[in-house]
This record gives structure tokens, C-alpha cells and sequence, in this order.
């Protein structure tokens, strides 16, 4: 009986360091998200608007305030946060860059994606062109669903410039 108990406390131990690095990794990200909702949030408090729509990814969160025409996106990179605000009505377009790269393996090209921004074209030469970097291989993990998200973000501005054009 003494083993018995001695087996399943040394069992207990194994299974609570075997799963410490995933609840700690859930905990961090959970944080990560909510630190970056509040500065979207504090973005769109400065310009007196509200976010009615916003995305997370693991270092960059993006959101739109569409009655005032307001996109706000904030960045955290290596501890460093990088924070936009653009006026959409300064824009008239909306495209997806991607910069990738080829490779041939095994009698096969395939090609690797570098980068993916969201490009804002200015409707004036007063403005400068903007874009909004939704991944970066050098500052990311691999891609798990930015490219989507991207075009579904370039939906949502283009229909929020149609509407105020």
C-alpha cells in the first residue's frame, strides 16, 4: 500500500511538470491578448471613438471604430509596442503585399511567404502611403491564419471607404 501511494504521488508530480509549460504558455498569451485590446482600446478613447470590431494574433492586434472611419492597429515586438491610427477617409484603396520567396526541393518549387501587409493607398498626395504589417517571418511563428485575417480586414476598410466616398 505505502509503494502504491508513493507511485501515485511520483505519477501526480510527472503529470503536473509535464503540463506546467502549457498552462504557463496559455496564461502568458491570455495576458498578451488582453494587454492588447486595452491599448487599441486607449487608442480609440484618445480620437474619442469606440473599436466595435477587433482581431488578435499573437503580437499585433487591429481594430475599427467605422462611424468615425478610424482603423487602429498596435504591435508588440520583442517588448517594444508600435501603435498606428489611421484616418480611413485620407485612403481610396486597399491591397494585400505579400513578399515571398522560392525554393526547389526535390524537383518541386514551393514558394515561402516573407511578409504580408495591408497597404492603404492615399486619395491626396498630402498623404503618405501606409501599410500595416500583418506578418513577418522574422518576427513571427509560421503562418496560422494572418493571410485570411487579411483579407478579411481588407474587406471590412474597403466597404467602410465605399460607405464614405
Amino acid at each position: 500500500m505505502n509503494m502504491d501511494l508513493g507511485t501515485l504521488i511520483i505519477g501526480a508530480i510527472l503529470v503536473i511538470l509535464c503540463l506546467s509549460p502549457f498552462v504557463i504558455i496559455a496564461l502568458n498569451s491570455n495576458g498578451t491578448e488582453k494587454k492588447l485590446v486595452k491599448l487599441l482600446e486607449a487608442m480609440a478613447y484618445k480620437k474619442g471613438s469606440t473599436i466595435n470590431k477587433h482581431e488578435v494574433f499573437s503580437n499585433f492586434a487591429i481594430g475599427i471604430d467605422p462611424n468615425n472611419q478610424y482603423l487602429f492597429y498596435v504591435k508588440n515586438y520583442k517588448g517594444h509596442i508600435m501603435e498606428k491610427t489611421v484616418l480611413l477617409e485620407d485612403f481610396n484603396d486597399c491591397s494585400i503585399i505579400q513578399t515571398d520567396h522560392t525554393i526547389k526541393q526535390a524537383k518541386k518549387r514551393q514558394t515561402i511567404i516573407d511578409k504580408l501587409e495591408l497597404h492603404l493607398q492615399p486619395a491626396n498626395k498630402a498623404v503618405s502611403d501606409y501599410s500595416i504589417e500583418f506578418y513577418n517571418t522574422d518576427e513571427s511563428l509560421p503562418l496560422n491564419g494572418q493571410l485570411q485575417a487579411m483579407q478579411k480586414w481588407r474587406h471590412i476598410i474597403k466597404s467602410k471607404q465605399l460607405k464614405a466616398a
